[in-house]
């Protein structure tokens, strides 16, 4: 991910990967709440346990193998939870997380399309934004346990590959796992991470553009060639 602005409470981020499709995607320019972490003098013995990161937020942090590039992913679980997978559900703190599949209203024509309309079980429609191979992915609302807290994840139809796990999350640490997870470098590989690398929470996006895509905007064709995703102007994240 590419650092373009920060300031003493916020920064600016554009988003390079893939890895948080749907909620996250590449030309995202983002804009997250700085943590009081970054002013410490001492940054090693600097930790944010701060309640407004928990399950459910997306959080910038440093990479925490070679601490040279700042990560965008969601945080799955913090200080004392109990995160376990066992291949094809999950349980925070020994509670399922609720797994609703949504269905696609239509199939859009091309893989230029900005935007594709889904359906829910309960016929309610909303937004999703399109990815390149619709039809080879399908998109899962995810419910947290206790705190309700809900979010869209994206998952390859195919992938059945996936590496079960248990962890009880040590003190000051937390976890994190992609929204497009079979394509995302995360705690799966690396574990849980000390609070000191987080660096900010998501708040929202703040410009939007689609390199190659043509978007439909307000000043007609000659704007929407510039790949601008219009709809996703000051969008808050979840």
């Amino acid at each position: 991910m590419e650092a373009w602005v920060m300031g003493f409470y916020f920064q600016i981020h554009r988003v390079v990967s893939r890895s948080m499709e749907p909620s996250l995607l590449v030309g995202d320019v983002i804009h997250s709440h700085v943590t009081p972490c970054l002013w410490q003098e001492e940054q090693n013995n600097c930790y944010f346990p701060d309640p407004r990161i928990e399950p459910g937020d997306i959080a910038v942090f440093v990479e925490p193998v070679n601490q040279k590039a700042d990560y965008v992913k969601r945080v799955w679980a913090v200080s004392g939870d109990h995160l376990r997978f066992d291949g094809s559900d999950y349980f925070l703190n020994g509670k399922k997380v609720k797994q609703e599949i949504i269905k696609h209203q239509g199939q859009p024509q091309d893989d230029n399309a900005c935007l594709a309309a889904i359906e829910t079980p309960k016929a309610e429609q909303e937004p999703l934004p399109f990815v390149r191979g619709i039809k080879h992915k399908k998109f899962i609302r995810f419910t947290l346990p206790d705190s309700g807290k809900s979010f869209v994840v994206q998952r390859e139809k195919a992938k059945t590959n996936r590496k079960a796990f248990d962890w009880h999350v040590p003190t000051d640490h937390f976890v994190v796992i992609g929204d497009n997870a079979d394509h995302s470098y995360d705690s799966r590989d690396f574990g849980p991470m000390p609070m000191s690398l987080i660096k900010g929470k998501v708040q929202r996006v703040v410009f939007s553009r689609a390199d190659g895509q043509n978007c439909k905007g307000p000043f007609g064709q000659r704007d929407s060639q510039l790949g601008v995703r219009w709809y996703r102007f000051m969008m808050p994240v979840r």
